[in-house]
């Protein structure tokens, strides 16, 4: 996983500020359409990579009643959600510190693995599904949504979004579904919920158009860190990119055979 380019940046405050609690398009309404196609319940075991701030562990422990583990690099983000889980008395959220690229489970123990918004950034997504087939159970579900490029980002974008969101690695949908079912999956169920992506952006250039001191202050720190003018029009820019249909998102489920 790309350490220095995501894991840090998702552990900002600004990040978190713009981003609120669930890290990813769609936020826990997705989630819980993923967890549902995925027939988690209260005896699953169910495995969140990139978990971050374990948001969506502590939704699909509480609602779904699974046992959750939620797996993330950054150390920041599992201690949020320790403190969460100590808050709200989810003693079925345990937390790891790991990388998906090789995960600490043994294999044949996970009913269900949950990556959201977060495949795209890993720099070797085949190892990282290698190792999700290796922990599935025989019969387990594999649940991602992630971003897709199906053009090249226009140089501006590239640079600017490369410094806060780590997209260069976004497969095009063809791609995507492709690497599932060379990772020796089935039962592929793949949708386009772009609309998610859309309106993350929006709710992003709202936040940065309406005068907020917090806000600024740590947008100018991060500026002069990457020498960056992504506050300029960038959201914009990459909304009109979805609309042509040059990126977008997706949610995407398949079965390891069993």
């Amino acid at each position: 996983m790309k350490a220095s380019c995501c894991v840090d940046f998702y552990q900002l405050p600004l990040t978190q500020l713009l981003l609120g609690e669930s890290f990813h398009p769609g936020g826990v309404k997705l989630t819980h359409n993923l967890a549902s196609q995925t027939l988690i319940n209260r005896n699953s075991t169910v495995l969140d990579i990139a978990a971050r701030k374990c948001t969506s562990a502590h939704y699909v422990a509480d609602n779904f009643g699974a046992t959750v583990y939620a797996l993330d690099l950054g150390l920041e983000h599992l201690t949020h959600g320790k403190i969460q889980n100590t808050q709200y008395n989810k003693n079925k959220v345990h937390f790891i510190q790991g990388d998906a690229q090789h995960l600490p489970i043994a294999s044949n123990s996970i009913d269900v693995v949950i990556c959201e918004c977060a495949m795209c950034t890993f720099d070797n997504r085949e190892t990282a599904l290698t190792e999700i087939y290796r922990v599935l159970k025989p019969g387990g579900y594999i649940a991602i949504s992630d971003v897709f490029l199906n053009e090249t980002l226009p140089v501006e974008l590239n640079i600017e979004l490369n410094r806060w969101l780590c997209v260069s690695g976004a497969y095009n949908v063809t791609r995507s579904k492709e690497v599932i079912t060379q990772g020796g999956f089935y039962q592929l169920r793949f949708k386009d919920v772009s609309a998610s992506l859309l309106e993350t952006i929006h709710t992003i250039e709202k936040k940065l158009t309406v005068p907020d001191a917090q806000l600024s202050a740590l947008i100018q720190q991060q500026a002069q860190q990457q020498q960056t003018n992504w506050q300029h029009g960038i959201p914009r820019r990459l909304a009109h990119f979805i609309y042509d249909g040059g990126a977008g998102y997706y949610t995407l489920t398949a079965r390891k055979p069993g």
